[in-house]
């Protein structure tokens, strides 16, 4: 096996956006391995301008099998994998190269998901980052860089590879270096989607069914497309099957609150803060207090999840929102200052503006 890293991908229909993502890791990877689904525009064209060794490929309703056919190509013993709309920072290559000198076998990386809608749980504004392209983003950790042998993904959709390196009992770290991800940016981008990943994700289902993650992913469907009793049915199993498994019990406490039940909805947001510093949890507990007319208690909570995360944009204007409610516009204007200091959002500054007249 070859020492270096070969970057792998899939693509299909990417011309608009594979250029940067090929240019911004060139000559950084070793080797660029790119197999297609079905292109039908330039993609491959563009692919082969880098240099890429590319492989077309049948689609067969399968994103892991498209993916373990690229670590197939792949000759490198480290693999980096790249969607088309994602690119790396030139000054986070250098830290790549001295990870991999270590003892791990697979590293998370921070997938930015660049948005200007703030209400995605965990949204914070840009920072340096010259690869910022919008208002602001939100993380998901994802393992992308990883050695090749015995690696391979899982999952018919949101697909993850990295249970494989696990289970050989090898050790995955925390690199923390970004992967600046514009995906959230196109127009309508999930709602296309939507119901293939949930087809894909029944699918899995049948073939796994002690998996959580296609339960968790089907009911995150349900519950973004307004069905939400199979949402609680979905996140209800996957939370059987692993307690702890990601934001379940916040989802759960979000379609709860939707069907009418606050007493479920309250328990488990409970459930969701006692098991970590869930930013969201707090947010929609407040929110729930809030529409009960429990103030001082949802004034507590949105304080707690700015303790979290002291960028938050939901938890400043939901804050803000309640103090007028309770008619202390002086207070509001101060937290809508704050707001705007932080965020740097018109919306806040604008608000406070609005506040202060009233004053």
């Amino acid at each position: 096996m070859v020492m270096g890293i070969s970057l792998c991908m899939i693509t299909k229909d990417e011309e608009g956006c594979i250029r940067d993502c090929l240019t911004s890791v060139k000559d950084f990877v070793d080797e660029i391995i790119v197999v297609d689904t079905g292109s039908t525009d330039k993609t491959k064209e563009i692919a082969a301008e880098f240099g890429a060794k590319v492989y077309e490929i049948s689609w067969v309703d399968d994103f892991s099998a498209a993916r373990n056919e690229s670590l197939q190509h792949a000759t490198h013993e480290w693999v980096l994998c790249l969607d088309a709309d994602e690119v790396l920072a030139q000054k986070d290559l250098v830290k790549i190269k001295e990870l991999i000198k270590g003892e791990y076998s697979g590293f998370l990386m921070d997938q930015r998901n660049y948005t200007d809608n703030h209400t995605y749980s965990g949204w914070m504004p840009c920072d340096t980052y010259a690869e910022c392209k919008a208002k602001g983003f939100f993380i998901s950790k994802i393992v992308r860089l990883f050695k090749r042998e015995g690696a391979s993904f899982k999952n018919k959709v949101h697909e993850a590879v990295d249970n494989s390196i696990l289970e050989k009992g090898r050790k995955i770290g925390d690199s923390k270096i970004p992967i600046h991800h514009y995906g959230y940016l196109k127009d309508n981008v999930l709602a296309g989607k939507r119901e293939k990943y949930l087809r894909l994700g029944l699918e899995q289902i049948k073939e796994t069914p002690n998996n959580p993650r296609p339960y968790y992913e089907a009911a995150r469907i349900y519950k973004n497309t307004g069905r939400f009793k199979e949402a609680a049915d979905f996140f209800e199993k996957a939370a059987s099957l692993e307690p702890g498994y990601r934001f379940v019990h916040t989802n759960l406490g979000d379609v709860y609150a939707k069907l009418g039940d606050v007493a479920k909805a309250e328990e488990f947001y409970k459930k969701a803060i006692a098991q970590g510093r869930q930013e969201n949890a707090y947010i929609n507990l407040g929110l729930l207090y809030a529409n009960t007319k429990r103030g001082q208690e949802s004034f507590d909570v949105f304080m707690k999840a700015l303790q979290i995360n002291s960028k938050s944009a939901a938890a400043y204007h939901n804050l803000g929102i309640l103090l007028v409610h309770y008619g202390k516009l002086k207070e509001a204007a101060q937290v809508m200052e704050k707001g705007y200091q932080i965020t740097g959002l018109e919306k806040f500054k604008k608000a406070e503006e609005a506040l202060r007249r009233k004053l």
